[in-house]
Order: structure tokens, then sequence, then C-alpha cells
């Protein structure tokens, strides 16, 4: 018995996602100003001119990139983030939720590669990636808020430096890890990241190091240094 057709809408969703999944990988190995259009189109099996007709421009496939990064990455957390995690547990599992996903979801990796990207000539799309970058610093922030305990009254300059401290030290171990993909020392500078944090968000002071201490100076070089 043949298989119904698909209809008009089924086949142009298809279309869409293997465009989009060409472009988060090669978003995720190489630097996003980089991608064309005819390289997406090519790597999802379709003509050199698909994205075009699809997207209208280079510009309207990666704002459309960004768009569902970030949705991704929502349904991601709201899949995996603990319920029961409180305290300085929230931030440490918000954050490694996220490093996690580096290693195990395409669209994560891709979505670090679109916060670190330059400004581009192209208006539409410098807007989509700061309001990515917005969401991630609210979210940040929000974590932060819902993991304070006691009476400690804290600086919009003290929240500010959390906050950029933490989204300083996602976004550069979730680059590194796209370019050197070494899993067993990624996880290791994983779980000293943990304490990092740990440690750092423990504090009565400012919570803001200058320098990781003990084993995660070692480890660190051994990952970024090979």
């Amino acid at each position: 018995m043949d298989a119904p057709r698909r209809t008009q809408s089924e086949r142009r969703e298809t279309a869409d996602r293997r465009l989009l999944t060409a472009a988060y990988r090669l978003i995720s190995e190489h630097e996003m100003s980089t991608l064309t259009c005819e390289e997406v189109g090519k790597l999802a099996g379709y003509s050199r001119g698909h994205s075009y007709q699809r997207f209208g421009s280079k510009e309207g496939m990666l704002v459309t990139v960004v768009e569902r990064l970030c949705a991704s990455r929502r349904k991601y957390l709201e899949r995996r983030a603990r319920v029961d995690a409180s305290g300085i547990e929230k931030v440490l599992d918000f954050v490694d939720l996220h490093l996690g996903g580096v290693s195990n979801s395409l669209e994560m990796a891709a979505y670090f590669r679109v916060l670190a990207a330059p400004v581009l000539a192209m208006p539409k799309l410098n807007r989509a990636i700061d309001a990515a970058r917005a969401e991630t610093f609210e979210d940040i922030s929000r974590v932060l808020r819902e993991s304070r305990t006691g009476d400690r009254y804290e600086s919009a300059s003290e929240s500010e430096g959390r906050v950029r401290i933490i989204y300083g030290l996602m976004t550069g171990m979730a680059l590194q890890h796209a370019h050197i993909r070494r899993e067993r020392e990624f996880n290791l500078v994983r779980s000293d990241v943990q304490a990092f944090l740990r440690s750092a968000l423990s504090r009565n002071s400012d919570g803001l190091p200058q320098q990781p201490a003990g084993r995660m100076d070692n480890n660190y070089h051994k990952y970024w240094t090979g």
C-alpha cells in the first residue's frame, strides 16, 4: 500500500527542519558570519538556492535560526531543570544544564556560538542576537534571585557582576568545547566549575573571586592548552 502523500505544509515543515538543522551544524562548527545560504542548502540536501527561496536572504535565515535556537533552549531547560533544587544548587544546576547541553545538544552548541557572534552588517540579526543575550542574562539574574537566602542586601552592581561572571563562564566553556571536543577534559572542568561557583556564591563578600583556586587551575590549563 502506497504511503499517503504529504501535504504542502508537511513538506515545507520537513524542509525547514532540515535547513535549520544544517544551519545549526554549520554554526556549531564555524563562525556564524561565514555561513552561506548555499552551504546550508547543500548540507540539507537541497539545491543551492533553496535557502534563499525559503528565507529570502541570509539575514532572514539567520534571524529564524536565532529565534528557533532561543525557543529550543527554553524547552531544553524546562524538560531538564530540577524542580527540587534550591539555594546555590539552583544556580549550579542551571549552569551545568547549559554546559551539559553543549555536549549532547546540537542546538545548545549552536546557541552559544550565536551569543558570541560579532556585530554584523545585518540590523535585524543583531537585534535578534541582542535579544538572545538579554534573555540569557535575565534567566541568570532570575536564578540568582531565586537562590538567594537570608536577608543580606545585594547592590545592583553586585548582582550584575555575578550575572556577568556566570554568563562569561558558560559562554567561554561552551566555545572551548566546540573547538576542542575532548569530553573527558571538558567533564573534569565542568566539575571544577561547580566547585568554583559553589565557593564564589557562598561567600559573604561580593562573590566575584579573581582567580580559581586549587585543582581547577590545573584542569583549566590542561583544557585550554592541550
